[in-house]
């Protein structure tokens, strides 16, 4: 009985032997990636697109519907529009709180990426860390200057539950600091490596070309810089314009998310049509504010965000009957003042029964009136 149990023992142990030398192969997958195989180029899509083409919730809500129009930018013309003519002029928070809650928390995509990517990090690679650094620009030029105080210095420590509000002065000197440290870690380089971590087509603006992204750095470098000269307590912008246009900024290639017109507007706003197929809410048009300061500072970019107006004649019948009978003398001196306000050319002829008003072809750039009710 005891050689028996012997003999069973050897025999056990020389199977299980045997299983334990070829266990690991045997449950190894063949096709299964390694970490070789994986690269932080699949996380770049997601950061670009999370900058830069949000939901709809936070990109109309916010900058379309509410913040564009409060600061006089748009304007409706449409009496029939179905948002409240209040939010043009008085403050809403649910709205603004759209674009908070999506700005604040992008910080989260952009760490996560950061620390994939930065030294030490599991897909350490300092060409992805450079990118990394940009993006942090990008982002919090458009954070701060939404929002102005907003959480810097301290929001991607995740030992501190309530970071501290940075000034705009420190956010613009860190995301200064940023790209300098990002133009000087790309210097000569072309590429982000070899092999998978080659990024290509999931570079949704350059296509992996390493020397535009070093250009897009320069540029931004620039914007902050003009942004915050003759600001109060500017000390920077004059050295770093310098050094961003020696440096080489962006001329003739922009940073662009070509847009998709297979992808839904509802989910992925930027990519949609937000103005013309969103017509129960607008008629939208540039506004007086805005195309007022363009017109008179002879900004080129006048023609490129509007059209001038049509012109020609057209003739207004005066009331007859009405509470407008009484009001139509104030809507004709309204609409004389906003013309003269315009710098319009444009002749208003009125007799008894109406009036008619004649402007030149493509000649005006009048912005709608701000604030108008509907």
């Amino acid at each position: 009985m005891k050689k028996r149990s012997l003999i069973l023992y050897g025999l056990f142990a020389f199977f299980l032997t045997s299983c334990t030398d070829d266990f690991n192969e045997i449950n190894e997958q063949p096709n299964a990636l390694s970490s070789e195989d994986v690269s932080a180029k699949f996380f770049v899509t997601n950061v670009q697109t999370g900058l830069f083409a949000p939901n709809r919730f936070p990109y109309w809500r916010g900058p379309i519907i509410h913040a564009d129009r409060y600061a006089g930018h748009t304007a409706f013309g449409y009496s029939a529009n179905w948002w409240s003519d209040g939010l043009g002029y008085d403050y809403n928070a649910g709205y603004t709180g759209a674009v908070y809650g999506w700005m604040s928390g992008y910080n989260s995509a952009l760490t996560a990426f950061t620390n994939f990517v930065k030294a030490g990090g599991d897909l350490e690679n300092e060409q992805y860390y450079a990118i990394s650094l940009i993006m942090k620009g990008l982002y919090y030029q458009m954070y701060s200057d939404t929002f102005g105080m907003v959480p810097f210095s301290e929001a991607s420590d995740p030992e501190i539950t309530t970071p501290k509000y940075d000034t705009q002065k420190d956010i613009y000197k860190g995301i200064i600091a940023g790209l300098d440290e990002a133009i000087s870690l790309i210097g000569n380089n072309t590429t982000t490596g070899s092999g998978a971590g080659v990024l290509t087509n999931n570079d949704l603006f350059f296509n992996g070309d390493m020397q535009k992204w070093k250009s897009l750095a320069n540029s931004l470098k620039l914007r902050v810089a003009l942004r915050a000269n003759g600001a109060t307590g500017d000390d920077f912008s004059t050295s770093a314009t310098a050094e961003a246009i020696s440096s080489g900024i962006l001329v003739d290639t922009d940073a662009l998310i070509q847009r998709d017109t297979e992808i839904s507007q509802w989910a992925s706003a930027v990519y949609g049509d937000v103005w013309h197929n969103f017509f129960g809410g607008g008629h939208w048009n540039l506004a007086a504010t805005m195309v007022d300061v363009l017109r008179e500072n002879n900004d080129p970019r006048l023609s490129k965000y509007a059209k001038p107006s049509k012109g020609g004649s057209i003739t207004i019948s005066k009331p007859v009957e009405g509470e407008n009978v009484a009001l139509i003398g104030k809507h004709i001196e309204f609409l004389k003042d906003h013309f003269d306000k315009s710098g319009a050319v444009y002749t208003l002829t009125e007799t008894d029964d109406d009036v008619t008003i004649t402007m030149p072809e493509e000649t005006n750039y009048v912005g709608a009136p701000t604030r108008a009710n509907a």
